[in-house]
């Protein structure tokens, strides 16, 4: 992929290259669904659809403090979910999402630098962007 990008994270943008961007729909069901007993027919209690996003960024064109920043963001052991801005449809959605893991790579180290890479994370939604009527 490697297409240029804007996503926003609580509010600061990020144009960047990604090599990967997914997006799953996942229609979630309550309590109730489950088969029934004697004909096995599957019961649905719709929820509702969460959208939820699988990015892996190529950083080679953030300068150090820009990359820094962005991992700092994701991980802030404060911040229970972020608000984020992702492509969608021909559009954009912008929704409350949470992130659990963020992973990266040292790509260079020098005498006055360290060059990470490679990063990625998944964006998993607070609550439905779509709930059943």
């Amino acid at each position: 992929m490697a297409e240029r990008i804007v996503f926003e994270v609580d509010g600061k943008a990020y144009r960047v290259r990604v090599d990967s961007l997914k997006r799953s729909g996942v229609v979630t069901d309550g309590d109730n669904a489950g088969r029934l007993s004697v004909s096995l027919e599957m019961v649905r209690e719709i929820l509702g659809t969460f959208y939820n996003y699988t990015m892996e960024l190529n950083t080679d064109e953030l300068d150090f403090d820009e990359y820094d920043d962005l991992f700092e963001t994701l991980t802030d052991p404060d911040m229970d979910s972020h608000l984020v801005k992702l492509p969608y449809a021909q559009g954009y959605l912008t929704f409350q999402a949470y992130v659990t893991q963020v992973d990266d790579e040292l790509k260079r180290m020098g005498e006055d630098f360290i060059w990470w890479g490679n990063m990625s994370f998944q964006f998993i939604a607070m609550k439905p962007q779509r709930e059943a009527s």
